[in-house]
């Protein structure tokens, strides 16, 4: 009985402590990053810390954001011709990003709830575009 009872425990604790999959909305926000300037715009400060640490960039500004419903199944604008389609849940999500009707990214991915994910390094004038997607 208490070897059950330990090994229940410890299952629970394991699902508990694994990512979570049953997010209803996914955000996606398109950023412009480049070395003009500094600073982290206001809006991406849930994310601020993530992209300083891992992009060679020193400036972070909102372009858009947008969202959908999870499992995904529609196209957003995200501004500067760039647009996201999304299709499936969040455990095999196939996102293909388009730059004025051109195909620029298509892949397949798993968001974990409330773990942001950073696409794209798209280029644009000094800099780059990149989508961070966000299952709530």
């Amino acid at each position: 009985m208490k070897r059950a009872t330990l090994l229940l425990s410890m299952l629970l604790l394991a699902l508990a402590a694994g990512p979570a999959f049953a997010g209803s909305r996914l955000a996606i926000r398109l950023v412009e990053a480049n070395n003009r300037g500094g600073g982290v715009a206001g809006e991406l400060g849930d994310v601020a810390e993530l992209l300083k640490g891992n992009l060679p960039f020193n400036t972070f500004r909102l372009i858009s954001a947008k969202s959908m419903a999870l499992p995904a199944g529609g196209e957003v604008e995200l501004g500067r011709g760039f647009r996201a389609s999304c299709e499936g849940p969040q455990r095999g999500l196939t996102i293909r990003v388009t730059r004025d009707r051109k195909p620029v990214l298509n892949t397949t991915v798993e968001l974990a709830d409330g773990t942001p994910l950073i696409l794209g390094g798209f280029p644009i004038d000094g800099g780059k575009m990149i989508l961070v997607l966000l299952a709530q």
